[in-house]
């Protein structure tokens, strides 16, 4: 999951990218962007990590 993160962002940082969700013609069905797919991949990997160190420290 750490690698499709990366992968987003890297798609984020492209003028591509950019030039497209900067355009009025943008949009999507519930007004989510790119930013909030990291977020959200972000978030599931923060608590992968704190299960990850729950179950190390009962070792």
């Amino acid at each position: 999951m750490a690698g499709v993160e990366q992968t987003l962002r890297l798609i984020q940082a492209t003028p591509e990218y950019r030039r497209l969700q900067t355009s009025e013609h943008f949009t999507t069905s519930n007004d989510l962007v790119l930013n909030d797919a990291i977020q959200s991949i972000s978030e599931v990997l923060d608590g992968i990590e704190k299960v990850q160190l729950a179950n190390s420290s009962h070792d």
